[in-house]
């Protein structure tokens, strides 16, 4: 799922997810525009964050993959 906008800017220790709403998060997929070798022309680089630590903020356009109960993730999306 895409991050949420409440989300945005906030680190994963402050969604406090597993607490709140009782889910895991997995990892997080994260899209990035990537200069070239001179700088000319950008293009699109995908990076997985294998475990997210405490610390890792969510970025606009972050794919959260998440573990929990259909209820529960429908509960976060609606907070």
């Amino acid at each position: 799922m895409t991050a949420p906008d409440s989300f945005i800017g906030r680190t994963i220790q402050e969604l406090d997810l597993r607490k709140r709403f009782e889910i895991s998060l997995i990892t997080i997929k994260r899209t990035e525009s990537k200069s070239q070798l001179l700088g000319f022309k950008k293009r699109e680089v995908v990076t997985i964050i294998g475990v997210p630590t405490q610390l890792t903020m969510v970025r606009q356009g972050d794919v959260l993959v998440v573990f929990g109960h259909k209820k529960s993730i429908q509960m976060m999306l609606e907070a």
